[in-house]
């Protein structure tokens, strides 16, 4: 900087010559405190630091709505009253697949010949294969179907159970159709999957984790 009275340089402002002592007409400006400004940066991050924390528990650590913990407090239908309701809904399985198996017993004895051997033995050579497969789709149909329109099948319908969501609202037909599924995973290792509603706290079995329900006394 020049003075412009004695022109007096300086690699820096000022607002009185040092050469000459004469106002320059400079202001000079407080230079910033570096430390205070710091400070201030920190403190900043770490208030959006507790805002996003406080958030995230929020997020995380939410309240049961009240639908939820009053299903949570039915009654839930326990092992034996559930054992019931099974036997029921596989005895009307059974029925109607005797009755398929009378149809296609039928079906083969219409073009049964004395030449082609043992009834019987033909019988069972045809049969087996289409009969499970066609009890197999049933039985999904059956389960998938009922729990997915009423939430109960006959047998639950007889015992006053119910299938409802963990929250409380009605299964669809794909949570009904998963729930099937479900079965045959709790089927295998012995049907352990179905004994473990006797020690479960919510009374659920490997099917129920699997599609979220609970099973309720009506």
């Amino acid at each position: 900087m020049e003075c412009p009275k004695c022109g007096f340089v300086s690699f820096d402002d000022f607002e009185i010559c040092k050469n000459c002592g004469e106002d320059t007409g400079v202001t000079r400006y407080p230079q910033p405190d570096l430390s205070r400004t710091m400070e201030l940066i920190r403190e900043s991050l770490k208030e959006i630091e507790d805002t996003k924390l406080n958030d995230l528990l929020k997020n995380e650590i939410k309240p049961e709505s009240s639908n939820q913990s009053e299903v949570r407090n039915i009654k839930k239908g326990g092992f034996w009253i559930r054992f019931l309701a099974f036997a029921i809904d596989n005895v009307i399985i059974y029925f109607i697949s005797l009755l398929l198996l009378a149809i296609g017993a039928l079906a083969v004895g219409v073009t049964y010949s004395p030449g082609e051997g043992d009834y019987f033995e033909r019988l069972g050579e045809i049969i087996p294969f289409p009969y499970s497969l066609t009890v197999i789709i049933m039985t999904m149909v059956y389960y998938t179907y009922f729990i997915g329109s009423i939430g109960q099948t006959i047998g639950k319908l007889i015992c006053h159970i119910k299938v409802v969501q963990t929250n409380g609202e009605p299964l669809s037909y794909g949570q009904a159709f998963l729930r099937w599924v479900g079965y045959l995973a709790s089927g295998i290792f012995l049907s352990f999957g179905f004994f473990w509603i006797a020690v479960d706290p919510n009374r659920q079995g490997w099917h129920d984790k699997i599609a979220d329900t609970y099973v309720v006394r009506v």
